[in-house]
């Protein structure tokens, strides 16, 4: 009996059944049962369509499509070319990342080896020299 007891005790109050019937109450749709009412929802029926305008509508469906196929062809090549440039640029990246960074500097040039400098010994200066006269003749 001590089950049944909390049973009772964890039902919701009685105030909140008449709100559940009441939503329940004006979910459902309202029916009408006219004949009237039918005969105005039923789909009316197509007219029938030739059979000339159903072959020419496969036909132009038909040509529709095989532009379509081209077009995705196309595509396609377009796409495994893209994907293969993608591709070859990723493996020249990759080729460059791995090269040491002193390939990539300019080459410095070779210098000459110079000669040793001496010390220059002080010395006398040249003896100046006498400065040519023009070979003018004397007079006599």
């Amino acid at each position: 009996m001590a089950r049944a007891a909390t049973r009772k005790t964890s039902k919701p109050s009685k105030v909140a059944k008449p709100r559940k019937a009441a939503a329940r109450i004006a979910a459902k749709p309202v029916k009408t049962t006219s004949k009237a009412a039918a005969k105005k929802t039923a789909p009316a029926k197509a007219a029938p369509i030739s059979k000339d305008a159903l072959r020419s509508q496969v036909e132009q469906l038909a040509a529709a499509n095989a532009t379509l196929k081209t077009k995705n062809r196309e595509a396609n090549k377009a796409l495994k070319a893209a994907l293969a440039q993608i591709a070859d640029l990723e493996h020249q990246i990759s080729q460059s990342d791995a090269k040491p960074i002193i390939e990539h500097a300019p080459a410095a040039k070779a210098k000459t080896p110079r000669k040793p400098r001496t010390p220059k010994i002080a010395a006398e200066p040249p003896p100046a020299e006498e400065a040519e006269t023009p070979d003018v003749p004397e007079p006599v």
